[in-house]
């Protein structure tokens, strides 16, 4: 009997509509819960969430079945939706158009995950636009630059 099996890990970054900071720390964690109640629905797994007023960091594994862009099109649209319903004072929240996504392997989890849980520290001193621009160019990216914050 043939089976397939899988790891698949990834390093989601993504930001609020035009960067705006509107994540509440009052109500992150439970975005994150939402985030992981969503990815669980999907077959998957949310195994560290972090970030900031404007932007997030998760790390999922995701089933073979599920394209990166899928995955990250439902978290965007349902998590939009839930802040929407859930903080009713809030302008219409969004998450931007784009995002950025990294493999990674089992042995780089315990590095990544102590770096997200660092957000707060981390953007006393970096912008957002530094950080992804880091990430891009440690992971071999190439990017335009118009399109870093879009």
């Amino acid at each position: 009997m043939a089976s397939t099996f899988t790891s698949l890990l990834y390093h989601l970054v993504f930001s609020t509509k035009e960067r705006q900071p509107i994540i509440d720390a009052a109500w992150r964690d439970d975005l994150y819960a939402y985030i992981g109640g969503i990815l669980a629905a999907e077959g998957g797994k949310l195994l560290c969430a972090g970030g900031v007023s404007d932007h997030v960091h998760l790390v999922v594994l995701t089933k073979a079945s599920r394209s990166v862009s899928q995955t990250v099109g439902t978290i965007k649209a349902n998590s939009s939706k839930w802040v929407n319903e859930t903080c009713p004072l809030l302008a219409r929240f969004e998450w931007q158009r784009g995002y950025a996504a990294f493999s990674i392997g089992l042995q780089g989890l315990p590095t990544l995950r102590s770096y997200i849980a660092q957000q707060e520290k981390h953007h006393s001193t970096a912008s957002y636009r530094e950080e992804l621009v880091d990430l891009l160019e440690r992971h071999g990216l190439d990017y335009d630059e118009r399109f870093v914050l879009g």
